[in-house]
């Protein structure tokens, strides 16, 4: 359970992917993308760790991560995706790599904001949007189990977070599954210990790695300056070429076919073969 790196697929030349989750910590998100990666480069995803004892800073949760990857592959070139919140995790691995002398073969940030622009007043409705821990919990169940997300989401509006805990087991339970509270209040738990973590990162470090970036058609907020959102913010934090390309899709199925056939594939470009 506190593995925290997980093997998705093993097949391939290429070097292999490391995937960094998005808020709620889960990894899910990338099963379709190992898919369409397969017998061209191993997949690895990141989870929260789920004890007490979880880092609870970007810096501290990098290193932890790197602790792990380096178990896997020892020395670089590394290649590196972060979904969302997994950007900011992405981005600090990869400046941690880097000041340990390592080398970063492609930053991959998908429809992921910038600590800038997660900051940003003009932006935090987009920003809470792509990191609403509920709605991702819901959507990820909606796709095993016959439930009405919209309806849900739209029932817990003004509850608190102890009637949507309910609400949601009882919901479940419906389905003939059986799920414990203590299961869906880990998951609260990471998911805000993530979104404080996400809040409390401001680094000043400016990378120069290659960077895709993969973006959803998000429309421009007015007080916002076009190049800046075109690149979601990261212009400020990566000083080499950001390779960007804007999919007509949302947040949520982004990460699912047909969607994912348009990008994954750019993924290939600057893949070195091991």
């Amino acid at each position: 359970q506190n593995q925290i790196l997980i093997p998705l697929q093993l097949s391939g030349q290429h070097s292999p992917l490391f995937c960094v989750h998005a808020v709620d910590g889960q990894l899910l998100a990338f099963n379709e993308l190992a898919n369409s990666l397969a017998d061209h480069c191993p997949v690895y995803a990141f989870q929260s760790p789920s004890d007490n004892d979880a880092p609870s800073t970007i810096e501290t949760m990098a290193t932890h991560y790197i602790q792990a990857l380096k178990l896997i592959k020892p020395e670089g070139p590394y290649q590196l995706a972060g979904y969302s919140f997994g950007g900011l995790l992405a981005f600090e691995i990869c400046k941690q790599l880097i000041d340990q002398g390592d080398v970063i073969e492609q930053l991959i940030l998908i429809d992921s904001l910038s600590p800038a622009l997660i900051h940003n007043d003009e932006l935090k409705e987009l920003s809470q949007q792509q990191n609403h821990g509920l709605k991702e919990l819901i959507n990820m169940l909606q796709k095993t189990l016959p439930i009405d997300a919209e309806k849900l989401l739209a029932s817990m509006a003004d509850q608190s977070d102890e009637e949507q805990l309910s609400q949601m087991i009882n919901v479940i339970q419906k389905t003939g599954i059986s799920v414990e509270k203590d299961d869906i209040q880990r998951y609260y738990q990471i998911f805000q210990n993530n979104v404080n973590a996400m809040q409390n990162y401001h680094p000043d470090a400016t990378l120069e790695i290659n960077t895709l970036l993969i973006k959803c058609n998000h429309e421009k907020p007015e007080n916002i300056d076009s190049s800046r959102f075109n690149t979601l913010g990261w212009d400020q934090y990566i000083s080499g070429k950001i390779n960007r390309h804007e999919v007509k899709a949302d947040h949520f199925n982004l990460m699912e076919q047909p969607q994912l056939a348009e990008w994954s594939h750019l993924i290939l470009q600057y893949q070195s073969v091991e």
